[in-house]
């Protein structure tokens, strides 16, 4: 019985993984299409108080229109990873120039996939143990 138990649990946290994997892959989709993509440029880097090696970015950028616009993000970083002067990848409102959202390459590309991969090792892991126990419940009973 605990082996079906462990199986179905494998199950639905694969389903989980998965359910998250696809989410943000659509989330990229959706912000990709409904707001504009610029890059940004990295003005200055505030320490987060209550973490020493954590800091946010303000970064600058141009809209559509050209014209200048600062963000201050709240999202972030490692301090050692990211200084002033870098680029990245912003996604923006054009009605709204103050929504704006930090799109790295591993959120954009790996991190989708990696949720899928790991979900779908849960489901294989899932179905073959949930078989296995029902194959060792249905030889025990005959």
């Amino acid at each position: 019985m605990r082996k079906v138990l462990q199986g179905i649990f494998y199950l639905i946290l694969g389903g989980v993984f998965i359910w998250s994997g696809v989410k943000t892959y659509l989330r990229y989709q959706d912000l990709s299409q409904r707001l504009s993509q610029t890059t940004g440029q990295i003005t200055a880097l505030f320490k987060v108080k209550d973490r020493e090696q954590s800091v946010y970015p303000k970064v600058k950028f141009q809209d559509a229109s050209g014209k200048t616009r600062f963000y201050t993000s709240n999202l972030t970083f490692k301090a050692r990873s990211i200084a002033v002067g870098d680029t990245l990848l912003l996604f923006y409102n054009p009605k709204k120039t103050q929504e704006v959202f930090i799109y790295s390459g591993f959120n954009r590309s790996w991190l989708p996939w990696i949720l899928i991969s790991v979900g779908a090792a849960f489901l294989v892991a899932g179905g073959l143990i949930g078989y296995k126990a029902a194959r060792k419940r249905t030889a025990k009973s005959t």
